[in-house]
C-alpha cells in the first residue's frame, strides 16, 4: 500500500507482493487537498480480487485481477487484471493474461507503476513474466507497457526521483531500478516487501522478506544504500524457522520500518507480530490475530493493524496493549477479513475487506464480496453542554447531541472520549461511553474546569467540543457549632451557633448519639430515656442557591444524666374516723410517670394499705395518717411526697 508524499520529490510507498496479501504505507504528516473519493462512495464494491491499493492526495486507486480455474487444478485458465480508481470508479483493464501485484504513484499523484506478471497471449506456453505499467490517472488510460523479463516480480516503489522493483530469478534476489542498474540481495532470498526511508538528500531502500535456511525459512529485512546492501536483520519473536513477512510500511517521519511476520507452530495456529526496526530499535510485539498488513499514520503516532476491523496501536503504547486492555478497533461491518489497507497524505485510511457471504440458514459462507472502504476521523459532536447536578452541587453533568457521521466505520463502534481537566492543574479525569451524557462528581467547590469530548470510531478521533464548568463554592458556615441545653433524659435541647449563616440560608439539623444512632432532624431535640449514659452531638447543614452546602458538627455533649420528675405533694381528704374512707389527691406528675402509694400511721407502714384510698381500723385509733406517693419512669431519678398529717384517728 502506498502514498506519495507531496513536499518532498519521492514517493513514499511499500510494497503489496503477490495477491494473498498487501501493506498499507501511510501518508504525509500534513493535511491534503480535498478527496476525490468521497467518504459517502464507500464503501465500493469491486468485482476483481484487489492485491495492492496506493493513496493519493486525490484518490484510492486498486489493482486486481479476476481469475478462472476452468478444471479444478488450482490454476488459473483465464486471468485478467485491472486498475480502478475509487473516486470516479473508472476501471482500466491490464489485459488478457496480467496478474498486477503492486503499485506505486508518483509524487503528485499523476503517474501510477503496476507491475506483476504477464503471459503472452500468443506463445502461453512460454509461461508468464514479469511486466510494468504505466497509468495516467487523468485518463485512466495505460500509457505504457513493458516486460521486466523473466522470473518472479515482488513490489514496486519510488522515492520521487527513482522506481525500484524486486525480483527474483534462478534463486536470486534483485532490486532493481527501473531504466538504470540493479543491485544482487543474495541468493535463497524472496522479496517480498519493499519501501524507502530517505535519508538525508538520498533514500534507504528498504526490503523485507524470507530467507531460505536448513528447511524452513527466516523472516528477514535489509536495507540498501545505493548498491551496498547492509546486513541481514532477522525479524519474528526468535529468529527461528519457518517465518515469513506478510507487510511492511516505513515510517520516514521517525525513521522507523514496521513489519508483520508470521510463524508456524507444529500443531498450533500460526502466529503474528509486529516487528520495529530502527537505528536504535528492534522490537517485536505479538499480536494475537492474523495481521497481513501494516500501515503507520502520516505524523508516525499510530500504527494500523488490519484483522476482522482495523486497529489502531498508538507506538508509545505498543508492548502494554493486553487483551483485557486492546488496542481499540473499527468495524467495517459484517464478516471476513481486512487484507489490505493504506493511508493517503491527509491520514484518512483505505481498506479492502473481503466480506463473507452467507447462507441464512446455516450460516455457511458461500461466497465473498470485495469491498474498498475508507476511515476517517469522524465528526465532532455538537451542542456540548455542562450542568451543575440538582443533586450534588460537586458534580458535573455533561451533555451533547451525537456525531452526525461515523468517520466509514459501523455506527456500534463509535463512542466518545471525555476529558475533564482543573485549570489549577492535575491529571485529568478521562471516561469513554457509548452514549451521549456522562456524570463527573467529586469536583472541588471554586475549581474552574475544562469539559472536552471527542467522537471516536476506533481508528480515528475528532478534534474535541470544549466548554468550561466552575463548580460552586460552598456556603459559608459559621465557625461553630454546640449543643446547648439541659443535657440530661426529658430536657430540650437546642443548638447554639457561633457566627451566623448568609441570608438565605436553609438549614437542616442532624442529632445523633455516641453510638451513631440517629435521633431526630428538628432544630431541636427532646432527650428520650434510652440515651442515659450516653453523649449526643448535632450537624448542621446550610444550603444556598447556586453553592455547595456546607456542614458544620458540634462537639459531643456531657453525658446524658438521668431526668427530674417533677409531682406535687398529695393531700387527704376525708374524715379520720374508724370506717372512714380517706383518699389521696396526687396532683400534676411528670407525663408517664408510674405512681405507688404507702400509708402510714404515726410514721410507721400500715401493712397492705398500698392504694390511693385507705380505711382506718381500730387499730390506728388516735394516731396520725399520712400518705407517701412515689414516682418512677424511666431514665429519671425516682421521686417520692409525703402529705401532711391527718388529725387523730377517732372511734
Amino acid at each position: 500500500m502506498h502514498v506519495p508524499r507531496a513536499h518532498l520529490p519521492r514517493t513514499r510507498r511499500v510494497g503489496a507482493g503477490i495477491a494473498t496479501a498487501a501493506v498499507v504505507t501511510a501518508g504525509l504528516a500534513c493535511l491534503g487537498p480535498a478527496h476525490a473519493a468521497d467518504l459517502a462512495d464507500f464503501p465500493r464494491t469491486v468485482d476483481f480480487t484487489p492485491t495492492d491499493l496506493v493513496a493519493t492526495a486525490d484518490d484510492l486507486y486498486a489493482v486486481g485481477y479476476v481469475g478462472v480455474d476452468l478444471d479444478g487444478d488450482y490454476q488459473f485458465d483465464q486471468l485478467d487484471g485491472y486498475v480502478e480508481a475509487a473516486g470516479s470508479g473508472e476501471k482500466v483493464s491490464l489485459g488478457s493474461g496480467a496478474w498486477p501485484t503492486a503499485v506505486s504513484a508518483s509524487p503528485d499523484g499523476s503517474t501510477l507503476q503496476v507491475i506483476g506478471t504477464r503471459t503472452d497471449q500468443e506463445a502461453p506456453e512460454n509461461g508468464a513474466g514479469g511486466h510494468r505499467w504505466t497509468i495516467d490517472t487523468a485518463t485512466m488510460a495505460v500509457t505504457a507497457s513493458a516486460g521486466l523479463g523473466p522470473g518472479n516480480v515482488f513490489d514496486v516503489a519510488s522515492d520521487g526521483a527513482d522506481t525500484y522493483v524486486t525480483t527474483s530469478l534462478n534463486d536470486t534476489a534483485t532490486l532493481r531500478l527501473l531504466g538504470g542498474g540493479e543491485v544482487s540481495l543474495g541468493d535463497s532470498i524472496s522479496p517480498e516487501r519493499l519501501g524507502v526511508l530517505p535519508d538525508g538528500e538520498s533514500s534507504q531502500v528498504v526490503v523485507a522478506g524470507s530467507d531460505y535456511v536448513g528447511q524452513g525459512t527466516q523472516a528477514t529485512l535489509r536495507m540498501v544504500d545505493g548498491d551496498v546492501v547492509g546486513p541481514k536483520v532477522v525479524l519474528g519473536p526468535d529468529g527461528g524457522a519457518d517465518e515469513g513477512v506478510t507487510g511492511m510500511d516505513v515510517d520516514e517521519v521517525n525513521g522507523l520500518v514496521y513489519v508483520t511476520t508470521f510463524r508456524n507452530v507444529e500443531d498450533g495456529p500460526q502466529e503474528y507480530g509486529l516487528n520495529v526496526i530502527g537505528p536504535d530499535t528492534d522490537l517485536y510485539v505479538p499480536i494475537d490475530y492474523p495481521v497481513f498488513s501494516v500501515a503507520v499514520s502520516p505524523d508516525g503516532g499510530t500504527v494500523y493493524l488490519p484483522g476482522t476491523g482495523v486497529s489502531a496501536y498508538d507506538v508509545d503504547r505498543l508492548t502494554s496493549y493486553t487483551e483485557d486492555d486492546p488496542a481499540p478497533a473499527a468495524s467495517l461491518g459484517g464478516s471476513g477479513w481486512v487484507s489490505l489497507a493504506t493511508v493517503d497524505p491527509s491520514g484518512r485510511l483505505y481498506a479492502a475487506m473481503d466480506h463473507d457471504v452467507t447462507d441464512p440458514d446455516t450460516g455457511e459462507t458461500l461466497s465473498t464480496t470485495k469491498k474498498l472502504h475508507a476511515l476517517e476521523a469522524p465528526p465532532a459532536p455538537t451542542g456540548l453542554a455542562a450542568t451543575t447536578s440538582e443533586w450534588d452541587a460537586g458534580t458535573l453533568l455533561a451533555s451533547w447531541t451525537a456525531a452526525a457521521g461515523t468517520g466509514g466505520a459501523t455506527e456500534d463502534s463509535v463512542t466518545y472520549r471525555i476529558s475533564l481537566q482543573d485549570q489549577a492543574g492535575g491529571e485529568p479525569v478521562t471516561s469513554e461511553t457509548f452514549l451521549t451524557e456522562e456524570e463527573l462528581s467529586g469536583l472541588l467547590p471554586g475549581h474552574t474546569y475544562t469539559l472536552s469530548v471527542a467522537t471516536t470510531n476506533g481508528a480515528f478521533t475528532s478534534a474535541p467540543a470544549t466548554t468550561t464548568w466552575t463548580a460552586p463554592t460552598a456556603v459559608a458556615a459559621p465557625s461553630a457549632v454546640s449543643v446547648s441545653g439541659n443535657v440530661a433524659v426529658g430536657s430540650r435541647l437546642s443548638v447554639r451557633t457561633t457566627g451566623a449563616w448568609p441570608a438565605g440560608t436553609t438549614l437542616s439539623y442532624e442529632w445523633r448519639n455516641s453510638a451513631g444512632q440517629l435521633l431526630g432532624r428538628s432544630s431541636t431535640l427532646t432527650v428520650g430515656a434510652a440515651q442515659a449514659g450516653r453523649r449526643i452531638k448535632v450537624s448542621v447543614t446550610g444550603e444556598l442557591s447556586g453553592a455547595v452546602p456546607a456542614t458544620v458538627t458540634s462537639a459531643f455533649s456531657p453525658t446524658v444524666a438521668l431526668g427530674t420528675l417533677a409531682g406535687r405533694t398529695p393531700v387527704i381528704s376525708g374524715t379520720a374516723k374508724v370506717g372512714r374512707t380517706l383518699s389521696a389527691t396526687v396532683g400534676t406528675w411528670t407525663a408517664g410517670t408510674r405512681l405507688t402509694y404507702r400509708w402510714t400511721a404515726n410514721g410507721r407502714t400500715i401493712p397492705g394499705a398500698t392504694a390511693r384510698s385507705y380505711r382506718p381500723t381500730r387499730a390506728v385509733v388516735g394516731q396520725r395518717i399520712r400518705v407517701v406517693v412515689t414516682g418512677s419512669k424511666a431514665g429519671y431519678r425516682t421521686l417520692s411526697r409525703t402529705s401532711a398529717p391527718t388529725g387523730a384517728v377517732k372511734r
